[in-house]
């Protein structure tokens, strides 16, 4: 369901959750998928290294030095997985950035893009700032 953001998702609540809901709340989450059966049997349960550990949180503070796109501090901030990790993306350095509330909600709902570019961070501005859509690096790397 994350992958292919159909269906639903009920948690304990029973209230139904959408799949941009459920992604949302998996940044932030520690879930391990399952898949199951037709008959409800679990047939493989998934990875769980998807938290950012106190190590990777100090390398992307030392090279972030904060929200890679607004500059706030990295008390203000999350790591966030550039490639997600319900897509496959793992929880290392090259796929991870540092990004307040605020410029998460922007990545995942205002059309911002990142990607991460030997090392140096970079951010693709939706169609409606920049036409052309070109890259403009995290703001603490501009000297890189």
């Amino acid at each position: 369901m994350l992958r292919d953001r159909l269906g639903v998702a009920y948690p304990h609540s029973g209230a139904p959750i959408s799949p941009e809901g459920v992604r949302r709340l998996a940044c932030d989450a520690d879930i391990i998928p399952i898949m199951l059966g037709s008959d409800s049997v679990p047939l493989d349960v998934g990875r769980n290294e998807r938290l950012i550990t106190p190590a990777l949180r100090k390398a992307l503070i030392a090279r972030d030095k904060g929200c890679a796109r607004c500059g706030r501090p990295p008390r203000w901030t999350r790591g966030h997985h550039v490639q997600h990790w319900a897509d496959g993306g793992h929880t290392c350095l090259d796929n991870c950035v540092l990004l307040c509330d605020r410029c998460h909600r922007l990545v995942h709902h205002g059309g911002w893009d990142v990607r991460i570019v030997d090392g140096i961070v970079e951010f693709l501005p939706p169609a409606y700032v920049d036409r052309e859509r070109r890259p403009i690096r995290g703001i603490n790397q501009l000297a890189a």
